[in-house]
């Protein structure tokens, strides 16, 4: 696409962006702004000063080893090594800033491993790990992780805006 046509489109998908009836409109557009502007590309690009991404890379492949050979006690320890929420810098502004949907790949990829290793451990039998280690492990991640909270300010004045945010959380399943 020649850089003229790119740019007139992205202008219209900028409007697209601002005029989204609800999140799934906005989702669609905002991937379309990430493809034409390149910041897809940047996405699945993991060198970046702004995080360690050979770390991240490295603590991921051990994840996605232990969880896949069946190591329990040693997945739970390398969860309870790592656990904290800005692992190798993943929570820099810079990251989160670029694109318009998403970051690079890598973190996602990242916490979405974690999360499956999380849900992994929950469901082990007392027979693979002991129920007191693992709340042991979970009461200790949640003090690392911390907990979502949803506050809402402005009083009646902004009413309708905070009915929309609570409906899209819903309709996320958040």
């Amino acid at each position: 696409m020649p850089s003229h046509a790119r740019a007139s489109r992205l202008v219209e998908v900028e409007r697209c962006l601002a005029d989204a009836a609800n999140y799934a409109q906005w989702k669609t557009a905002a991937l379309e702004h990430d493809r034409l502007s390149g910041n897809e590309a940047w996405k699945h690009q993991d060198p970046s000063n702004n995080y360690d991404y050979a770390d991240i890379s490295r603590r991921l492949a051990e994840l996605r080893g232990l969880r896949a050979a069946g190591d329990d006690v040693g997945l739970l320890f390398a969860l309870n090594e790592g656990i904290h929420g800005n692992m190798g810098g993943m929570g820099r502004g810079g990251l989160h800033e670029v694109a318009k949907f998403g970051t690079k790949r890598l973190i996602v990829d990242y916490i979405d491993e974690l999360t499956q290793c999380l849900a992994y451990i929950a469901a082990l039998p007392e027979s693979a790990i002991a129920s007191a280690d693992k709340l042991d492990f979970f009461e200790r991640a949640s003090h690392c992780f911390g907990r979502s909270a949803l506050m809402l300010s402005g009083a009646g004045s902004l009413v309708h805006f905070h009915s929309g945010v609570i409906k899209t959380l819903f309709e996320q399943q958040l």
